[in-house]
């Protein structure tokens, strides 16, 4: 089962800060921060997602992130 992230632990897996990673939701920028889902008002994501996002990331060449 995977482990629900918040926005917090997604901007510490990539290295930003929170209003960074809610801006690249806001213009819907999944290149840079994987696509979230809504979990009663706030935004969350899956480890599972998360972690297949980076490995895509790292295999298509995009932003090397450290999980």
């Amino acid at each position: 089962m995977s482990k629900i992230l918040r926005t917090e632990d997604i901007a510490e897996m990539l290295r930003t800060t929170t209003a960074a990673v809610r801006c690249h939701i806001s213009r819907q920028k999944w290149d840079v921060v994987p696509k979230p889902f809504k979990l009663g008002r706030k935004w969350a994501w899956l480890s599972e997602d998360v972690n297949n996002w980076l490995n895509d990331q790292k295999n298509q060449g995009g932003k090397n992130y450290e999980v």
